[in-house]
């Protein structure tokens, strides 16, 4: 029966030293839990908050009863316990699950939840969760020197969860949805220069971590800083993206292709090409099934690699900002490189944009020709990786 783990015993106030304490007993322990300090009117709320609480679980385990008792089955409830918050989420959400976005959402619901058990475990359900408890656990990570962008991603990332349960459970407060966005200050990626790209591929071509395809790093090095594509594109790359025989690599950006199905098409240079491999006979799917997989699943090993690959490469990835470490460079770099080469170049803004994807829907027709337009218009502006060219890319950088 739910109510076996309830608070058994009316709470009431104890002040000890300087600070109020809500006391109350849970299964047969007493627990006491501090109010935050010595204001007599704050403490009173946060009693009258538990108590409240407790009488409406009296409440919720008679009307349960009866219902038993009645033969009623299924009966909508309050009762989202917050061990069971993520497993009833995944039940009832209808969102499209891209395995990244979906663990960040899920880490950040069962940190909340982790936090809920040690710092009020007199909370026990998601309608119980208020929204000053939300503001406290906002403020909470703030002390832990937490982003304005992590703290507002977990705001989003909870009030999606709440939201989604408010109809089949009942829920009638959405706690998150009066807890305010913060002002963030976002650091994005830097580019790397081009002495840092040299120096990460010659690290790629040496770098074969165990269980990974021993072209892949160097592969993945060279499409990010010859086409500009992001991690997971490289990652999941197809072998009907690519045409080896005539150098061209087409495709629908992942971020992108729910908004919009117009492609980016990129001429490869010949290092590009010797470094991926040749496509066996009737093969079909990924190019590097065994990364596509890992990157799908976010397997740590496969970020760990990454890490390991710029250090081995020498290039400091965090830097302090604003009193706090930063990361500032990454795998993501190298497309910065790319779009600011291609604007150091003065290649047009509009070729740069559909280099990059970012342009607007339109048929797809109309962008592959455009796309094909733009890869051969910025064919052979930045230096190559290869060792013969190493001069080049150091007379370039300087």
């Amino acid at each position: 029966m739910y109510g076996q783990g309830v608070m058994q015993s009316m709470a009431s106030l104890v002040l000890r030293g300087k600070r109020w304490h809500v006391v109350f007993r849970k299964d047969g322990k007493q627990i006491w839990r501090s109010t935050g300090g010595g204001d007599l009117a704050q403490a009173q709320a946060v009693l009258a908050e538990v108590k409240e609480l407790q009488a409406g679980r009296i409440r919720a385990d008679r009307v349960q009863d009866l219902l038993t008792i009645a033969g009623a089955v299924d009966v909508p409830t309050q009762r989202v316990p917050l061990d069971e918050l993520w497993a009833l989420y995944e039940k009832h959400s209808t969102r499209e699950r891209a395995a990244a976005t979906w663990k960040a959402k899920k880490v950040k619901a069962e940190l909340f939840v982790r936090w809920m058990k040690e710092r009020h475990p007199e909370f026990q359900c998601a309608h119980e969760v208020t929204a000053r408890l939300a503001a406290e656990y906002l403020q909470v990570l703030a002390a832990d020197g937490r982003a304005g962008q992590t703290r507002n991603n977990a705001i989003s990332a909870l009030r999606t969860v709440w939201e989604t349960l408010k109809i089949p459970f009942g829920i009638s407060v959405n706690p998150w949805a009066a807890v305010g966005r913060v002002e963030a200050r976002h650091v994005r990626r830097e580019a790397l220069t081009l002495e840092q790209v040299l120096n990460l591929f010659a690290a790629a071509l040496d770098f074969h971590p165990a269980g990974h395809p021993p072209e892949f790093w160097s592969a993945a090095v060279a499409l990010g800083y010859h086409t500009g594509l992001r991690f997971g594109d490289i990652c999941t790359l197809s072998w009907d993206e690519l045409d080896l025989d005539s150098a061209y690599l087409e495709l629908i950006p992942r971020k992108t292709a729910r908004k919009s199905d117009r492609p980016t098409a990129h001429k490869l240079p010949p290092e590009v090409v010797a470094l991926i491999p040749r496509r066996p006979t009737k093969a079909s799917g990924e190019i590097w099934p065994v990364v596509a997989r890992m990157w799908r699943n976010v397997d740590p090993r496969l970020y760990q690699a990454q890490r390991n690959l710029f250090t081995a490469a020498n290039i400091k990835t965090f830097k302090k900002v604003d009193g706090r470490l930063v990361k500032t460079i990454g795998f993501h770099s190298l497309r910065h490189t790319y779009i600011t080469l291609l604007d150091t170049a003065r290649v047009d803004m509009d070729t740069i944009r559909r280099q990059a994807g970012h342009t607007n829907k339109l048929m797809t027709t109309h962008y592959s020709h455009a796309a094909r337009a733009s890869a051969l218009a910025v064919a052979g502006i930045l230096p190559m990786l290869t060792p013969e060219r190493e001069g080049k890319i150091k007379e370039a950088a300087s």
